[in-house]
């Protein structure tokens, strides 16, 4: 099983909406079993997969009142994509590590393990929170690649030297972690993304050559909580979402072949 965290330090760039397109493109168009994780107190990938209502969640499975990971997977309206889904509560969990109470690092690695021991899905999909808490580091450390999605604009640039250095550290916990890619969301031809596009290319860190281009049919599809490639199959951002996870796939048997 391949273990993908979806990661930003910035909230707003397409994280959650890469998360489950991304998910769906892979169970409906490659015929993959996936997992989404929604690790992230927004519960944004929660919403919109309707699991806000399940009876037990992520949260349940850190504190123990679980005992096994599919004890908290909610079956999707999408065929081959569960959750396991999750509510503001997370948000215990980085004040637990501030108290440096053991085990949180750890707990989605245990996670991930058991889900592969049981030969359960192909894929699972970390949508980590914004910002580097606990919560997301344990999301990285379970992760065989990150995908970090952004947009062009000064904050996401210096954001993205910072999320390298943290990566970095995670690292040690994890030697097997390796950044797949930038993916530039929410693109559309203006001078200062193009330029912004360009100098992001220039700087040691992978950027995917897909970009996900800007357009109010995403938007529409989370209203409508459809992926974009249902909603609004022939959009831009649907085509360039299911491009991204071609080449994704594409470097995913380069890098493991």
């Amino acid at each position: 099983m391949k273990v993908i965290s979806i990661v930003n330090l910035k909230g707003g760039v397409g994280k959650t909406v890469t998360a489950v397109n991304m998910a769906a493109i892979l169970a409906t168009e490659h015929n993959k079993r996936v997992l989404v994780i929604d690790a992230d107190p927004q519960a944004n990938a929660t919403r919109f997969f309707g699991a806000q209502d399940a009876p037990a969640t992520l949260c349940d499975l850190f504190a123990g009142r679980v005992t096994c990971y599919d004890d908290i997977v909610w079956q999707t309206q999408i065929a081959g994509v569960d959750i396991a889904p999750a509510t503001i509560d997370l948000l215990a969990f980085d004040v637990a590590a501030a108290t440096e109470e053991q085990g949180i690092v750890r707990m989605l690695s245990d996670l991930c393990t058991a889900a592969e021991e049981d030969s359960a899905y192909d894929y699972a999909i970390i949508d980590c929170p914004p910002g580097f808490t606990a919560v997301s580091i344990s999301g990285i450390a379970a992760s065989d690649d990150v995908i970090i999605p952004a947009k062009v604009d000064a904050f996401a640039m210096s954001g993205i030297d910072e999320l390298r250095a943290q990566i970095a550290g995670v690292q040690r916990i994890g030697q097997g972690i390796r950044i797949a890619g930038v993916l530039v969301t929410m693109w559309h031809n203006a001078p200062v993304v193009t330029q912004g596009e360009a100098y992001l290319r220039s700087q040691p860190v992978p950027v995917f050559e897909t970009t996900i281009r800007r357009t109010d049919k995403v938007d529409e599809s989370t209203f409508a909580r459809q992926p974009i490639s249902d909603y609004s199959r022939w959009c831009s951002a649907a085509r360039d979402y299911r491009d991204f996870v071609d080449e994704y796939l594409a470097k995913e048997v380069r890098f493991d072949g």
